[in-house]
């Protein structure tokens, strides 16, 4: 394996699924205390910035 693809690998491919496992369990942990108002709030604003943060990313590059 090249140095290059490890680093893909590792901080590419592995760090998305923990990033993505990170919000799950988060996800996870609000429905069960039933704090449904600050789960539905996380999830919407971590889509919608998330979104709005790659449309401007991409603005700024072109």
């Amino acid at each position: 394996m090249t140095p290059g693809e490890n680093v893909l690998l590792i901080t590419g491919f592995c760090g998305g699924f923990t990033t993505f496992s990170s919000f799950a369990d988060d996800m996870w942990v609000l429905g069960s205390k039933g704090d449904w108002t600050t789960f539905i709030l996380y999830l919407a604003l971590s889509v919608i910035l998330g979104v709005l943060l790659v449309w401007g990313g991409r603005a700024l590059i072109r």
